[in-house]
């Protein structure tokens, strides 16, 4: 006998932006709560859906990470529950981005397309993280070679 598992969370959208971003469109699914409070987009008013989420798949709440970034930072992302977090950061030339594994399992930070030569983290294990300077503008596209549905950006700006 086998028992599925879900959480149904309820969130709002307010003016067409929906509160759960990144990888929540792969990991759930969500349909409007008919006759909610708010259910209609009319002048603006909030709309209610309702996202079942699989345990363990994890939906990733937080906005992209960018602003005043120094040109020497290290900025921190953290591989948590298969996701990257957060999934896209945008930094200066010449700032580092720091992976930290708190999987169990063991991560990469491998580039696609034109950024596979310049990312390629190797192996990432519990508690260990790979830092990585961008010192070329231009968008860098990742993914964990192990768990290919894991997937992050990191922008670099002049």
């Amino acid at each position: 006998m086998s028992i599925a598992l879900r959480t149904v969370v309820t969130c709002a959208v307010a003016f067409g932006l929906m509160a759960v971003v990144g990888n929540a469109a792969r990991e759930t699914t969500a349909s409007p709560v008919a006759g909610a409070p708010g259910a209609a987009v009319d002048g603006g008013a909030a709309t209610l859906w309702q996202l079942e989420v699989t345990p363990g798949l994890g939906v990733h709440t937080e906005a992209p990470l960018s602003g005043n970034v120094a040109a020497n930072a290290v900025i921190p992302v953290e591989i948590k529950g298969f996701l990257y977090i957060p999934e896209q950061v945008t930094v200066p030339i010449g700032a580092s981005v720091a992976w930290t594994n708190q999987d169990n399992a063991p991560h990469t930070s491998t580039g696609t397309g034109d950024s596979a030569s310049a990312l390629s983290s190797g192996a990432i294990v519990f508690g260990q993280t790979f830092t990585q300077e961008f010192n070329t503008p231009g968008t860098y596209p990742y993914y964990c070679v192990y768990h290919p549905t894991m997937v992050g950006t990191v922008v670099v700006t002049p």
